[in-house]
């Protein structure tokens, strides 16, 4: 990834993330980052070392472990929202 492409990529996450839109990146496969090396990363932007784990971040962070299982539990709700999780 060239300097100017990494920029615009980090650009466009930073606008997302300025818009309320959590931000994972997982390009590449720990040969090159998307951020510049002097940038900080705003909260809500995360960059992982592969696609894989950039995946697996979103399953550990956003994922209940209930939707793993075989029966409906309902329980996990939030004001307006349907659950369709599973218990064991």
């Amino acid at each position: 990834m060239q300097a100017a492409d990494r920029d615009r990529v980090f650009a466009a996450a930073c606008r997302l993330v300025s818009q309320g839109v959590e931000v994972v990146l997982g390009i590449g496969h720990g040969d090159f980052s998307a951020v510049p090396t002097s940038a900080v990363l705003p909260i809500g932007l995360v960059e992982a070392v592969t696609p894989t784990e950039a995946a697996q971040w979103v399953v550990r962070e956003h994922v209940n472990n209930r939707l793993v299982d075989t029966q409906p539990d309902h329980c996990q709700a939030g004001a307006g929202q349907v659950a369709l999780g599973f218990v064991k």
